[in-house]
């Protein structure tokens, strides 16, 4: 009998250490370490840093969702397509198959926001906006959409030194190269040679006048070369101009350019550095004139530098 109350003692004695060393145990294991403790932390940054990351790319898709609503929008709303069914010939060249000129409600889109001054549209790209001019500001229309809200897209816009008529020699016009491929977005394409062919034609839209342009020199430039030059007349200068941007041109386009044509040069920002441009750069080929919204005259080939000359003439006040 002794022995076994012995064994029982013991077993008991057993049973307390193995609860006691159990205890104890859990104490140690709800312990935090200094590591525990940065890596709590990592993980806490690097969900504010995740959270904080899809906010920012939510805001641009959501920007970018807005411009191209707004544009979409002032398109159905200002616009209708040329049902005419006649093709726009130049020198034996047909506009692109498939092409269809768009025409531009301008006295409505006027009262909506008078700086509207124009309308482009390319034959062969998703390319199809509203030109805005402001009076004194290069700056005004780079955050902020035709209708004046605030949008990273903004507009495409004329240079403020420009004649609104498109009647200068060098008219400039500007616009962002968006990510989604929206405003001169899809303009990058044209480093690509290849890519040229069959879409170097484009359109300018004005109260007055519809003006078609054949693209004749695509180029990167710094900010501040002499590329960055309007031209209101003819000149030595002008001359020297017309010959440097056909001799910067990535490829050659085959298209003859003089000093005697009006130029269009359509700038966007590029992937080469914040202080270069990628310039695409196009002579006027073919004009409509306008009366009342209702094309009178064609004029194309040689006859467009005498044409336009005539009508800024008639335009004068007698």
């Amino acid at each position: 009998m002794k022995k076994e109350e012995k064994k029982g003692s013991k077993s008991k004695q057993d049973d307390l250490e193995l609860v006691d060393i159990d205890s104890i145990g859990k104490k140690k294991s709800s312990s935090k370490t200094v590591f525990d403790y940065i890596r709590y932390g990592i993980m806490v940054v690097a969900a504010a840093v995740f959270v904080v990351a899809g906010y920012n790319l939510y805001s641009i898709f959501s920007e970018y969702a807005r411009g191209e609503e707004t544009y979409a929008n002032v398109e159905e709303e200002y616009t209708i397509e040329d049902d005419t069914g006649e093709p726009f010939v130049v020198t034996g060249d047909v506009a692109s198959a498939g092409f269809t000129k768009t025409v531009v409600d301008f006295a409505n889109l006027q009262q909506a926001n008078p700086d509207v001054k124009g309308w482009i549209q390319f034959e062969a790209l998703d390319i199809n906006y509203p030109v805005l001019k402001h009076p004194d500001d290069n700056d005004f229309y780079l955050k902020k959409m035709w209708n004046k809200e605030e949008n990273t897209a903004g507009s495409i816009f004329m240079d403020v030194a420009n004649a609104e008529d498109m009647t200068d020699y060098n008219t400039f016009i500007y616009g962002h190269n968006m990510k989604n491929l929206t405003m001169f977005g899809q303009l990058k394409q044209y480093k690509d040679a290849a890519f040229y062919t069959g879409k170097e034609y484009f359109w300018i839209y004005t109260p007055t006048a519809n003006y078609r342009y054949q693209i004749f020199s695509v180029h990167e430039s710094k900010v501040s070369s002499n590329m960055f030059r309007t031209y209101e007349t003819q000149g030595p200068e002008f001359t020297q101009y017309v010959a440097d941007s056909k001799k910067n041109s990535r490829y050659d386009t085959g298209v003859p350019v003089s000093d005697q044509d009006r130029i269009v040069t359509l700038s966007t920002c590029t992937a080469s550095g914040d202080n270069w441009r990628l310039l695409l750069q196009a002579k006027l080929i073919g004009v409509e004139y306008k009366s009342s919204g209702v094309i009178v005259d064609v004029v194309t080939g040689a006859g467009v530098e005498e044409s336009v000359n005539q009508a800024m003439q008639d335009a004068q006040p007698q």
